[in-house]
């Protein structure tokens, strides 16, 4: 009979132990090109606050009014999430070592010419905005040039842009044209264009604009260009006063139902634009100063309109059973 002695098992111990630190050639990869990103990332964003400074430094020394907002995970009014596209989160740690403009961004920049801050300066102001891609709100006493409204890397984040020329500029520079770059404006509410060289053609570039309040007085649009006004059913408010408008053009346009208020001042209507204005079931103003208009087309604008306040040559006209016994 055979005795062979069998090999005893080996204790739990004597198993190899684990090396917890050891990693194939692939996970390495990984992590190195991970660290390159986040390193990557914050040499751009201190890049950016660094640049953002300077900026701001330079439109105050101009006299202009600059608004900061905070990067932040929830939106401060609705505690909603907010759009991770564009906010970031950093804690107030990282804010009080790295400065506290280092989690903000410029959001709107305002400037007005003054004694203290000449014409000549806003030019130089439209130069410090054009490297500032996130830009919500720009209102300027100045010019700016068809060149200068392509090179803005925030229309796509503008919601209100005012472009107010000085009174001895008697004409801007933009055109129909020039109007091509607010096709990206996807979020643009309020646009003042007044005393440009617009004749009408270029608003179909605003049809995709949510815009609210549209200011083109002084311009030279004609009765053609207002066709182009239908498609922006979110307006409420117009100003078309001193402008090549008849009307004709009134009475055949198809304007936004949602208008509210509509500034005429100085304009070639008469009483037929009434009757078409009568139609909008949301207008609660009217300008009509210097025009056309006579009573008799007035009384019969009130008859269908009672509760509608006109303003004519500054004054306001209410319906008879709405003004105040003498």
């Amino acid at each position: 009979m055979n005795h062979e002695v069998q090999p005893a098992e080996p204790d739990v111990s004597d198993k190899p132990k684990r090396r917890w630190y050891q990693f194939t050639l692939r996970t390495v990869g990984v992590w190195m090109v991970l660290l390159c990103l986040l390193l990557g990332s914050f040499s751009w964003w201190r890049d950016r606050t660094k640049r953002q400074r300077r900026i701001l430094a330079a439109l105050k020394e101009f006299g202009a009014t600059v608004d900061n907002e905070k990067f932040h995970l929830f939106e401060p009014a609705s505690g909603r999430l907010a759009d991770l596209d564009n906010k970031f989160l950093l804690s107030a740690r990282v804010r009080y070592v790295l400065g506290d403009d280092f989690t903000s961004e410029i959001v709107s920049v305002g400037y007005s010419e003054s004694k203290s801050s000449p014409l000549k300066k806003s030019s130089q102001v439209v130069g410090q905005v054009k490297w500032l891609s996130r830009l919500r709100t720009f209102h300027l006493e100045g010019e700016v040039s068809p060149r200068d409204l392509r090179e803005f890397p925030f229309i796509g984040t503008l919601e209100n842009l005012g472009i107010l020329l000085p009174q001895e500029i008697e004409r801007g520079q933009l055109t129909d044209d020039d109007l091509a770059v607010f096709k990206k404006a996807k979020k643009l509410e309020v646009l003042f264009l007044s005393r440009q060289r617009i004749e009408g053609g270029g608003l179909v570039h605003l049809q995709k604009c949510p815009l609210r309040m549209l200011f083109l007085s002084g311009t030279g649009l004609e009765d053609q260009g207002l066709a182009h006004l239908s498609m922006n059913d979110k307006l409420k408010f117009l100003s078309l006063a001193n402008t090549r408008i008849t009307d004709r053009g009134i009475a055949e346009a198809q304007l936004p139902q949602s208008l509210e208020c509509i500034v005429l001042t100085n304009t070639r209507i008469g009483d037929r634009a009434l009757e078409r204005l009568q139609q909008l079931p949301n207008l609660a103003e009217l300008h009509i100063g210097q025009t056309g208009i006579t009573q008799d087309g007035l009384n019969r604008f009130y008859a269908a309109k009672p509760k509608c306040t006109v303003v004519w040559d500054d004054i306001d006209f209410l319906p008879p059973h709405l003004a105040t016994p003498q």
